[in-house]
């Protein structure tokens, strides 16, 4: 089983040369500016790749899809059907082929694999744009990551551990604490992320196999996608 890995395009995915495989995970950021006509176009593009399964876990930049940023993205009282879209422009794509995914705090299980998403990521007071699902408030971070089901083979989040896959230059880890807790308790096999484009690769720590897929900030991609190979008793046996 082939398992495709990408993350941070923001809405330069046209740049990207997929294979094709059994499933494509994408873990956030799809949009740059989060504005509904990008969502839809990566949301078309994304429904077209040639894989059997399909699965996104938003990103901060993917405000179309967070209600609680209706008021960044619009004027006063031009938001007011956003709802209505957001909830039509879902369902088309969910509908459309029911192998098709978009996890927010919930899971799935395809092929024999646990797979959770969960898009939550820490913010600071101070940036007000590019938050969508994102908190300033820690207990609330806590609670949606003890939210996370044992027996997950695969966690998808936006945002990565700190400490693994988090480094930017001159400024240090920027991970987030709770979510190793919590991952420390599932003990997930593989643990996928995106967020910080400096740290993509992918590393072993504490039993987890950790993926960063963040795209780099260039006009055109040129980060290699991240590729798991699974055998038949779904047991991994390759990374590239």
């Amino acid at each position: 089983m082939y398992i495709d890995i990408v993350s941070d395009t923001e809405s330069r995915q046209d740049s990207l040369s997929l294979n094709g495989g059994d499933i494509l995970i994408h873990c956030g950021d799809a949009t740059r500016m989060g504005t509904p006509s990008e969502l839809r176009e990566f949301l078309y593009w994304f429904g077209k790749q040639p894989y059997e399964y399909k699965i996104y876990v938003p990103g901060n930049r993917d405000r179309a899809l967070d209600y609680l940023c209706d008021e960044q993205l619009y004027a006063p009282g031009t938001y007011k059907n956003m709802g209505e879209w957001r909830i039509a422009v879902i369902s088309r794509f969910l509908h459309e082929d029911v192998k098709r995914h978009i996890l927010i705090d919930s899971y799935v299980k395809i092929k024999g694999l646990n797979i959770y998403g969960s898009p939550i990521t820490q913010c600071s007071k101070q940036n007000t744009i590019n938050t969508a699902f994102a908190t300033t408030n820690i207990s609330n971070i806590v609670k949606r990551f003890a939210n996370i089901p044992k027996e997950m083979d695969i966690v998808i989040t936006h945002t990565p551990v700190y400490g693994i896959l988090d480094y930017i230059p001159n400024i240090g880890n920027v991970g987030n604490r709770e979510l190793g807790e919590a991952l420390l308790k599932v003990s997930p096999r593989v643990h996928v992320c995106g967020h910080i484009h400096p740290s993509y690769g992918y590393m072993f720590k504490n039993k987890t196999l950790h993926i960063n897929a963040a795209m780099d900030k260039t006009s055109v991609l040129t980060h290699k996608v991240k590729t798991l190979y699974f055998n038949k008793l779904n047991n991994i046996i390759e990374i590239t």
